[in-house]
């Protein structure tokens, strides 16, 4: 692969070194790793390589990852571009980024940073969420910020708050917030997994850092490794993930196959979190060719704790997969003819279509004609 050379990036990384800005520890080494950037500000015919470099202690261990990059992708040539040097830690979550000395990061009328200026972008650079997320390339040079124009050109509908950008330097806060949060992250994830033992992803999935049980999930799903003791450090502390965690382990549990897939669906379904369910719930209708391994009488008997009828609708969703229908799940279904009018409803039409014992068939008979007006 061949390494992108930008002769000014070349000199700053020679300056920061002389200065002492990179502020490496003794016995310090530095490493670099070709890799392939994507940006929403390059134009199709610049290239995407860079160098990575990776920071190591004397004992081999690393410490954290820097990368250095240009303060704007300005096509036009009609931006002050600088060097800047940002760094990630080993996780591949921006830290923070750093200018050499003697130069300062400008606002489209020329003026330098201030101190507020430099702590506001530092803050928006930290937020994942930012406005800037979203934003294309034509949209950001089209932008206004707290209502005034802050752009190369042209008008546009897009107001950023007060305190989402930098005023004057929308431009360069997108240049630098997608370089913090863009494809530097999983190069960096793919870097440090590979070094990873098992018993170490454990350790991250048992962990209670977000980032960390982010990390070893999605190094998991690379490896397509399926040890007990991984599969049952996901499902104890399935619990406490957040949305985008529960949605990864679904999508590990998948990619190890029926067996892999079945018993563990039944041991994380159903949580607390009606979020949750729902990821669950929805893994297990889009992937029709498990039904015939679930245990749909288990199923059945966990309706009751199900709160939302997003949750319910799913379940019965599910439920009418199976080809053979049992006495469990009618009970099941039949407990919610106690509920809400509006679950009542939906698990009367359930058991409508579905063979029912005597006993079920006359409970179900006496519902309709007490709500005969309401279904």
């Amino acid at each position: 692969m061949q390494v992108l050379t930008i002769p000014i990036l070349t000199i700053f990384s020679c300056l920061l070194q002389a200065a002492g800005v990179l502020d490496l520890e003794p016995q310090e080494t530095v490493s670099a790793h070709p890799v392939v950037i994507d940006h929403p500000g390059l134009q199709e015919d610049e290239s995407r390589d860079f160098r990575l470099m990776e920071v190591k202690n004397r004992q081999g261990k690393t410490m954290r990852f820097y990368m250095d990059v240009e303060s704007v992708i300005c096509a036009e040539n009609i931006c002050k571009v600088v060097p800047v040097r940002m760094a990630w830690d080993t996780f591949g979550v921006y830290l923070d980024f750093e200018l050499m000395d003697g130069v300062a990061l400008e606002k489209g009328d020329g003026q330098p940073f201030e101190k507020e200026d430099y702590d506001l972008l530092r803050q928006v650079l930290k937020d994942g969420q930012s406005a800037f997320k979203d934003l294309t390339y034509r949209d950001i040079t089209k932008t206004k910020t707290h209502g005034e124009v802050d752009a190369i050109s042209g008008a546009t509908d897009i107001i950023l708050e007060e305190g989402a950008s930098v005023l004057g330097a929308s431009w360069t806060c997108f240049t630098l917030w997608h370089w913090a949060h863009g494809g530097v992250e999983r190069e960096i994830q793919k870097i440090m997994g590979k070094s990873c033992t098992i018993e170490q992803l454990v350790g991250y999935v048992h962990s209670g850092n977000s980032s960390y049980q982010t990390f070893a999930l999605d190094e998991l799903m690379r490896r397509k490794s399926y040890e007990q003791e991984l599969l049952h450090a996901i499902l104890i502390n399935a619990g406490n993930f957040e949305k985008e965690q529960v949605s990864k382990a679904i999508g590990y549990f998948q990619s190890g196959g029926a067996r892999v897939y079945t018993q563990s669906m039944g041991k994380l379904f159903p949580t607390s979190n009606p979020e949750h369910n729902v990821l669950c719930l929805n893994s297990l209708l889009q992937h029709n060719f498990w039904l015939d391994n679930l245990d749909y009488d288990q199923l059945a008997g966990e309706i009751s704790i199900l709160t939302t009828y997003q949750e319910v609708d799913l379940m019965l969703r599910v439920l009418e997969k199976c080809r053979k229908p049992s006495e469990a799940i009618s009970r099941g279904v039949m407990n919610l003819l106690e509920r809400d009018i509006l679950f009542a409803r939906r698990a009367y039409y359930f058991l409508s279509g579905f063979e029912l014992s005597a006993l079920h068939k006359t409970k179900l008979e006496n519902f309709r004609q007490q709500h005969e007006g309401e279904l």
